[in-house]
C-alpha cells in the first residue's frame, strides 16, 4: 500500500479518535489519571526495594570486611609483637650485644612467623646489628633519619615510646615491605623496665604480600574489591597502596585497620558493583504496568457509561428495598424470639431454685452437725459447696428480676423500712466475702435517720449489689455504708413535695475510669472485659439495681476516680409521717450474726501447700493455677488421692515468681481466663525456657471453642480440657503427660539436650544414625591424678561411691556456665562449650574450687584429698552420631579433641591444674581478667606445627597464685633464655622465681631442665 494511503487513513483514525476525547474529555483524563497514579505507586515501591536490598548488600559486605580487617590487624601485631623478646633483652640483660647473640636471638623469632624479610637494631639511629647479614652488609652503618619520610616517624616513635609501623617501601631485594620500628629504652638496676635512657631502635621488615595473603586480600575467589590506603599509617590521609584508587569514588565501605601510631583504610565493594536494581523490580514493574492497564480501563469504562451505572444504582437501590422489609420481618421474628427467650430464661430461673435450695440446705444442714460430728475439711468443703449455691442463687434471682423488670412485670411491696437494720443485716451476711483481705465493713448511718419507704427484700438486694461489688473491687482499707436526709427535689421524681434519703455505698478500692460511668449500669456491661480481666460477674447486678432504684421513684449514680476508690449512691422516698428517732420495731437483735463459729474456723484460702522437698512420699510435682478457690480445691480433692505433690498459686504471675525463685513442677494445670494475665501468655512466658517435653501444660477452662483450643495449642500447650471437668479423664491425661515428661527426662540424663539442640533435632526419636554437624566449641578434659592407685584400696562398691560423689560436684560448674558433659571416661570428664571461650575456663576454674570444698570434706572424714588436671581446647569439631542399627552414641571428633587431651596430660608433667592452648586463649573475650603465663609448645601426633601452652592459676592457693603473678616477668624472661639455649641464665632467673615462690613446680622442672642441660654443654 502505497505511503501517501497510510498517512491518509492514520489522519482519519487520528481526526475521530481526537474528536471522540473532545466530545467527552473526562473518561480518557480519569484513566490517564489513574494509570499515572498506579505507576507511581510502582515507582515509590521500586524505590523503597532498592534501597531496601542495597543496604542489605551493604551490610553483607561490612561483615566480610569485618572479618578482613580482624585477620590483617592479627598478622600485623603477630608479626610486631615478636619484637618484645628481644627489646626486653637489650633493655635489661645485654646492651652490649654482639652480632652472633643477635643472629641467634633473631633466627628464633624470624622462624616463627612467615613474611619476615629481616630484623635490625639501630645503635642511636644508625643501623649496627641485622639478620640476615649475607647480602645486607652495606646496610650497617645506615642512618635511615637520612631519608625525610623516614625522619618523622622515627621521631615519633622516640618520642611517644611506643612502636611506629611504616610503609609500604619497596626495598631491593626484599620487595615491597613494611618497616617496623620500637625504641629501646634501657632499664636501671632496680629501676622500673625501660624507664632509663633511650638505647637505640629494633625494626622488623615485613613482606607485604605475606600479610595481605594471610589476610585474605589476595584471593581472587572472593566477591568483594579491596582497596587500603594510609601509608605510613597516616589512615585516610595516606596514599593508597593496596587495590584501585578509583574503589574510594564507587561509595565504598570502609572500616579503620588499627596500627602501633596510626591506622589504614580499608574499603571493599562488591566485585560486581553495587546493585542497580532490586530482585524483584521486573516483576514489580510488569505486574504495576498491568494493573495500570487494568485500573485505567476500569475507570475508563465507569466514567464513560454513566446511564450503565444509574441503572446499577436504581437496581441497587430496589435491592435494598427488599432488603429492608426482609429485615423488618426478622425484627419481627427476633422480637418473638426474644420474648420466647425471657420466658425460657423465667421458667429456667424458677426450676433452678428447687435444687440449688436443697444443695444449699443439705450442705449448711451437714455443717451444723445433721449427720455428727465432721472434720475442720470437711466443714470447709462444705462450706464452698453452701457459698457456691448461694452464688450461684444470687445470680439465678439477678436473671430472673431483669427478665420481670424488662417485661414491667416485676411489682414492689412498699412499707416503712429501716435503711440502717437493712445496711447492717448486708455488711454482716457480706463478712464471708472479705476472705483474707485487709478489709473494714462500716455502717456509719446515722439511728435517727428517717425510715424510707422500700420494698425491704428489694432495697436488700440493691445494698448487696453494691456491697458485693465494693468488696470485690477492694483489696484493703474500708467499705463504708452512708445516709443523709435531704430536703431538695429533682424534676423525675414521683412525688416532687416529699424529701428523699440519699444513700451512698463508698469503698477504697480500684476505682473507675470516667468514660465508663455512663456504660456500668448497662446490661452485661463490664468495666473491664478482657479475658484477663481482675474479676469476674456476669454484668447484671448493677443493671437490676438501677432498673429496682427507679422502680422506687429514685435515682442512681456513681462518682469514682481510678487508683482511689468508688461511691455509688442512690436515693430513696421518705416514708410518710416518718419520725426521725429510730423506729422501735426494728431492735438491735434483728442484726444477722455471722453464719456460724464454725464458718470463722474453716475460711477459703487459696494458700499453697508443701512442695515435694517438703514431702518426700510424693511423686510427682503439680502446680495449680486458677483464680477461683473453689476450683483450686476440686482439683486439690481430685489430685491429694492421687498422692501428688500439689502447689497452688492464685494467678499467672504468682505462678511465674515461684517459677523464677526456683521451683520446677513436674506438670502445670493452667486456668485461661485469670487476673491481669491470662493463661495463653503464662503459657507463652514459660515456653521461652521450658520445652514441651520437659515441662508438659494442661489448659484447664471454660472455654471451649475450637479457635480457643488452637490458641492454648499454638502457644505451647500439651493438651486441653474443658471445664467441668472429668475426674477421670483428667487423672488419665496427667499420668500420661508425666509419664512421658519422666521418660524425655530420663533419656536427657543419657544424651544432653545441648547436644540434641546443636544437631537441630527437638526430641530424641529424631535423632538418625550418621547425624552431624561441624561447630567451633571449646573442649575440656578433666581427670583424677593417680586414680589406679586410690582405687586399688576402695572395693568395687566403694569406687562407684567415690566416682558419683566427685561427679556430681563436678557437674553443676560445667550446668552452671552454660556447657554439657559429652561423657564420663571413669573419674574422667569430657565437657563441650558452644559459647564462647569463657565459659570453658571459668567451669575449670569453679572445678578447681569446688575441688577444694570436696578435699576438706575428705579430710574431716580421715579420707586422702585429690587433685585432678583440666586440659581446655578450641577449635572445630565433628558431633554427631556413630554405631549400629540397634545400638548408638553420641560423639565428638576432631584433632582439636586431641589437643584438649594431650593438655590434660601435660598438667601431671608440669605439676599444675589447669592448662589451656593458645587458640583457646585467643577466643577469650578479656584475656586480663585471668591469672595465664606462658609455659611451653607442644606438638600433637599427626601435626607439624606446635601449640603454645598456657597455665591458668586462678584456682591456686592464695600464697602461690600470688607468687605466680609476682614472678612472672622473670619466668618468661627464663623461658625465652632457655629457648635460646642460654641454659646458665635460665637457670638462674628460675631460681629467683623459686626464692619467691618455693612452690612453683613449673619454675622448678625448668631450672631442673636448664642445669641438666648446662651439665651436658660443659661434659661435650
Amino acid at each position: 500500500m502505497p505511503i501517501k494511503s497510510l498517512n491518509q487513513i492514520f489522519s482519519r483514525l487520528s481526526g475521530k479518535f481526537i474528536s471522540t476525547i473532545a466530545r467527552a474529555p473526562r473518561p480518557y483524563i480519569a484513566a490517564t489519571l489513574t494509570v499515572a497514579m498506579v505507576l507511581a505507586i510502582v515507582w515509590v515501591l521500586d524505590r523503597s526495594e532498592r534501597k531496601r536490598f542495597l543496604e542489605e548488600n551493604r551490610v553483607n559486605v561490612i561483615n566480610q570486611l569485618s572479618a578482613v580487617r580482624a585477620r590483617l590487624e592479627q598478622v600485623v601485631n603477630q608479626r610486631i609483637y615478636l619484637t618484645r623478646g628481644l627489646e626486653a633483652y637489650i633493655s635489661t640483660i645485654d646492651p652490649y650485644i654482639n652480632q652472633k647473640k643477635f643472629e641467634s636471638l633473631a633466627r628464633v623469632i624470624v622462624a616463627q612467623q612467615s613474611g619476615i624479610r629481616s630484623l635490625a637494631l639501630y645503635k642511636d639511629t644508625i643501623v649496627s646489628h641485622i639478620y640476615p647479614l649475607a647480602g645486607k652488609e652495606g646496610t650497617i652503618n645506615f642512618n635511615p633519619m637520612s631519608i625525610p619520610a623516614e625522619r618523622e616517624a622515627i621521631k615519633r616513635a622516640i618520642k611517644n615510646r611506643s612502636t611506629v609501623f611504616a610503609g609500604p617501601i619497596e626495598l631491593v631485594p626484599e620487595g615491597v615491605v613494611f618497616i617496623s620500628r620500637t625504641p629501646i629504652f634501657l632499664t636501671p638496676a632496680d629501676g622500673i623496665p625501660e624507664s632509663g635512657d633511650y638505647w637505640g631502635l629494633v625494626g622488623i621488615i615485613i613482606d607485604q604480600d605475606t600479610l595481605f595473603a594471610e589476610a585474605g586480600l589476595l584471593n581472587i575467589s572472593t566477591q568483594l574489591q579491596y582497596t587500603v590506603r594510609g601509608k605510613d599509617g597516616l589512615g585516610a590521609a595516606g596514599e593508597v597502596f593496596l587495590g584501585d584508587a578509583d574503589i574510594f569514588e564507587r561509595e565504598p565501605v570502609t572500616l579503620e585497620v588499627s596500627l602501633p601510631n596510626g591506622s589504614w583504610q580499608l574499603a571493599a565493594v562488591p566485585a560486581q558493583g553495587w546493585p542497580k536494581t532490586a530482585p524483584i523490580s521486573g516483576a514489580l514493574w510488569m505486574g504495576g504496568g498491568l494493573l495500570a492497564i487494568l485500573a485505567g480501563g476500569l475507570m475508563f469504562i465507569l466514567v464513560s457509561a454513566p446511564a450503565r451505572l444509574q441503572a446499577a444504582v436504581e437496581r441497587a437501590t430496589i435491592r435494598l428495598r427488599r432488603r429492608e422489609e426482609e429485615l423488618k420481618q426478622a425484627n419481627a421474628d427476633l422480637q418473638r424470639l426474644d420474648k420466647l427467650k425471657d420466658e425460657f430464661l423465667a421458667n429456667t430461673s424458677h426450676e433452678l431454685r428447687t435444687p440449688l435450695n436443697g444443695m444449699i440446705g443439705i450442705a449448711e444442714s451437714l455443717i451444723d452437725g445433721a449427720a455428727g460430728a465432721i472434720t475442720a475439711l470437711q466443714q470447709k468443703n462444705l462450706l464452698m459447696i453452701a457459698n457456691s449455691g448461694h452464688r450461684l442463687n444470687s445470680l439465678v434471682s439477678d436473671l430472673l428480676d431483669f427478665s420481670k423488670l424488662k417485661h414491667k412485670s416485676l411489682e414492689l411491696k412498699l412499707r416503712q423500712v429501716g435503711v440502717r437494720e437493712i445496711a447492717e443485716i448486708v455488711l454482716t451476711l457480706s463478712q464471708p466475702l472479705v476472705g483474707n483481705k485487709d478489709l473494714q465493713l462500716i455502717n456509719a448511718i446515722p439511728p435517727n435517720l428517717p425510715l424510707a419507704k422500700a420494698d425491704e427484700n428489694r432495697l436488700q438486694q440493691i445494698m448487696h449489689n453494691l456491697v458485693g461489688n465494693a468488696i470485690k473491687f477492694t483489696d484493703s482499707g474500708t467499705v463504708e455504708i452512708t445516709a443523709e436526709l435531704v430536703n431538695e427535689y429533682w424534676e423525675d421524681s414521683p412525688d416532687p413535695q416529699s424529701p428523699h434519703l440519699v444513700i451512698a455505698v463508698s469503698d477504697t478500692g480500684i476505682g473507675i475510669r470516667e468514660e465508663q460511668f455512663e456504660h456500668i449500669f448497662e446490661s452485661f456491661a463490664q468495666a473491664d472485659g478482657s479475658m484477663a480481666r481482675e474479676h469476674g460477674g456476669t454484668g447484671l447486678g448493677l443493671t437490676v439495681t438501677k432498673q429496682l432504684v427507679e422502680l422506687h421513684g429514685g435515682k442512681v449514680w456513681v462518682n469514682s476516680q481510678v487508683g482511689k476508690g468508688s461511691r455509688f449512691i442512690f436515693t430513696l422516698p421518705v416514708a410518710n409521717g416518718s419520725s426521725s428517732v429510730i423506729n422501735s420495731q426494728f431492735p438491735a437483735s434483728c442484726l444477722l450474726p455471722l453464719k456460724s463459729e464454725v464458718n470463722e474456723q474453716v475460711p477459703l484460702t487459696t494458700e499453697q501447700k508443701p512442695e515435694l522437698d517438703q514431702d518426700k512420699n510424693k511423686q510427682f510435682r503439680i502446680l495449680i493455677v486458677d483464680d477461683e478457690p473453689i476450683n483450686l480445691q476440686v482439683l486439690v480433692n481430685h489430685l491429694s488421692l492421687e498422692n501428688y505433690a500439689i502447689t497452688q498459686a492464685s494467678n499467672g504471675i504468682e505462678a511465674l515468681a515461684m517459677i523464677d525463685k526456683g521451683f520446677q513442677p513436674d506438670l502445670i494445670l493452667l486456668d485461661v481466663m485469670m487476673p491481669r494475665m491470662t493463661g495463653y501468655e503464662v503459657c507463652r512466658q514459660l515456653r521461652e525456657n521450658f520445652p514441651a517435653n520437659e515441662l508438659p501444660i494442661v489448659m484447664l477452662t471454660a472455654k471451649n471453642q475450637v479457635h480457643d483450643i488452637v490458641t492454648g495449642l499454638s502457644v505451647g500447650a500439651n493438651d486441653y480440657l474443658a471445664k467441668p471437668i472429668s475426674k477421670n479423664e483428667l487423672l488419665a491425661r496427667l499420668h500420661t503427660h508425666l509419664q512421658l515428661s519422666k521418660l524425655n527426662t530420663s533419656y536427657s540424663r543419657f544424651v544432653p539436650r545441648q547436644f540434641l539442640q546443636l544437631l537441630n533435632k527437638s526430641s530424641i526419636i529424631d535423632v538418625e544414625l550418621g547425624d552431624n554437624v561441624q561447630r567451633q566449641m571449646s573442649i575440656l578434659f578433666s581427670d583424677i591424678r593417680s586414680f589406679t592407685t586410690l582405687s586399688e584400696s576402695l572395693t568395687p562398691e566403694d569406687n562407684f561411691k567415690f566416682i558419683n560423689a566427685y561427679l556430681s560436684r563436678m557437674e553443676p560448674a560445667i550446668i552452671e556456665n552454660q556447657g554439657f558433659i559429652d561423657k564420663y571416661v571413669g573419674d574422667g570428664i569430657m565437657a563441650l562449650f558452644s559459647g564462647n571461650a569463657d565459659n570453658a575456663v571459668k567451669a575449670g576454674i569453679s572445678m578447681l574450687q569446688r575441688l577444694t570444698i570436696y578435699n576438706q570434706h575428705r579430710a574431716n572424714s580421715n579420707y586422702v584429698p585429690i587433685k585432678i588436671g583440666i586440659g581446655i581446647n578450641t577449635g572445630y569439631l565433628m558431633l554427631g552420631t556413630v554405631g549400629g542399627k540397634s545400638r548408638m552414641d553420641s560423639t565428638v571428633i576432631s584433632d582439636d579433641v586431641n589437643l584438649a587431651a594431650r593438655l590434660e596430660k601435660l598438667t601431671k608433667d608440669y605439676g599444675v591444674s589447669l592448662l589451656i592452648s593458645h587458640q583457646t586463649l585467643a577466643y577469650l573475650q578479656d584475656p586480663t581478667e585471668y591469672s595465664i603465663r606462658f609455659i611451653d609448645k607442644v606438638k600433637v601426633k599427626g601435626k607439624s606445627k606446635a601449640v603454645a601452652v598456657f597455665e591458668l592459676f586462678d584456682a591456686d592457693e592464695p600464697e602461690i597464685k600470688q607468687g605466680k603473678l609476682a614472678t612472672k616477668h622473670i619466668f618468661e624472661e627464663g623461658l625465652f633464655l632457655y629457648h635460646r639455649k642460654a641454659f646458665r641464665e635460665a637457670s638462674e632467673r628460675f631460681a629467683d622465681c623459686l626464692y619467691c615462690n618455693p612452690k612453683d613446680t613449673v619454675a622448678q622442672i625448668y631450672k631442673s631442665r636448664s642445669m641438666t642441660a648446662q651439665s651436658q654443654r660443659l661434659g661435650k
